[in-house]
C-alpha cells in the first residue's frame, strides 16, 4: 500500500471513530461505500454483526464497483474500528436505542400503568 493510501486509512479509520466525522476528499468514495454496507447491516441479540466479505463482494457486485483489494483492506479497517467502537458502547451501556438494562426508579402502580395501560 502507498504512503497516501496508508494517510488515507488512517484518516478515515478515524472519521469513524468520531460523532462528527470529517471525511478527506479523497475517501469521499470509500465512506459513501462504507455507509451502504453499514446501512445493511445486521444486528444480533448480541449487538451489531460485523460486515463480512461476503456482504462486500454482493455490494460490489451488484453496484458494478471496481473494488481492489486496497480498497477492501480499507473498508475492513474501517469496519474494525466501528465495530470496536461499537463493542465500547455496548459495554459502557451507552448503545444508542439501546434500553437501560436496570432503573434507578422502583417500579410503582402508576407507573406501570403508564407503560402497559
Amino acid at each position: 500500500m502507498t504512503p497516501a493510501m496508508q494517510r488515507l486509512e488512517r484518516q478515515l479509520v478515524a472519521a469513524v471513530t468520531q460523532d462528527k466525522p470529517r471525511v478527506p476528499e479523497a475517501g469521499r468514495l470509500l465512506w459513501s461505500w462504507f455507509v451502504d454496507l453499514h446501512q445493511a447491516r445486521r444486528y444480533s441479540m448480541a449487538g451489531p454483526d460485523p460486515i463480512s466479505y461476503a456482504e462486500i463482494e454482493a455490494y460490489a457486485r451488484m453496484n458494478r464497483l471496481p473494488l481492489e483489494p486496497r480498497h477492501v483492506a480499507v473498508l475492513r479497517k474501517m469496519e474494525d474500528a466501528w465495530m470496536a467502537r461499537a463493542r465500547r458502547q455496548q459495554s459502557d451501556g451507552q448503545q444508542p436505542g439501546a434500553a437501560p438494562r436496570t432503573s434507578s426508579q422502583p417500579l410503582s402502580p402508576a407507573m406501570f400503568d403508564a407503560v402497559f395501560a
